[in-house]
């Protein structure tokens, strides 16, 4: 889905001076066709759109000029093509004129913040399995990207649990810990309950 953002020539509550003519740029409609739900990372790459009008909202053909606040978390090129370089907060901005449209763009550093097991509790009997998947978060809510959950159990001799999540009962117990820990974070850690009947 394209993702729309404009950009009004100025916003006050007095008169804005300048040219408003009808080769004049007065809004920048700026957009991109990439998905950004996941949020966005170091290596991406997003290609940013723009429509131009003039004060009176017919459509222009007119050039802008775009730029970032942070070089050192994105970087965009003449074109709209804006590449993410590291963690942290930017704005970017097309320019024609007084009329802009800015972007807030938050970089995600790709570090864990938490960790979801589902089914949070389940059961089994002696000898069958249960297949136990882990969500790795990061620290802005996004999924990871390129992180796969550790695992282990709480009594590797009552239930034991490969790399995949996948929990093989081995004796009956009340309950038994399942855990998934993030590979970078070690502190970030969720467990689940596997209880064993004969």
């Amino acid at each position: 889905m394209r993702r729309f953002i404009l950009g009004m020539l100025c916003v006050s509550l007095v008169g804005c001076s300048g040219s408003t003519g009808p080769d004049s740029v007065g809004l920048i409609q700026a957009a991109t066709d990439a998905d950004l739900s996941g949020g966005i990372f170091p290596g991406d790459q997003v290609q940013w759109n723009t429509r131009t009008f003039n004060a009176n909202g017919a459509p222009i053909n007119a050039s802008v000029s775009w730029s970032s606040t942070q070089a050192s978390v994105v970087t965009i090129n003449a074109s709209g093509l804006m590449t993410a370089i590291g963690p942290g907060v930017a704005t970017i901005t097309a320019a024609n004129g007084r009329a802009s449209v800015n972007i807030q763009i938050i970089v995600d550093g790709n570090v864990s913040g938490s960790v979801v097991i589902s089914p949070p509790a389940a059961s089994a009997r002696v000898g069958t399995s249960v297949q136990f998947t882990a969500l790795l978060k990061t620290t802005r809510g996004n999924p990871t990207r390129n992180r796969t959950a550790l695992w282990s159990s709480a009594s590797p001799s009552t239930a034991s649990v490969d790399a995949t999540g996948k929990v093989t009962a081995l004796a009956t117990t009340s309950g038994v810990a399942i855990c998934a820990t993030a590979p970078d974070v070690a502190t970030v850690t969720s467990c689940a309950t596997l209880v064993i009947t004969p």
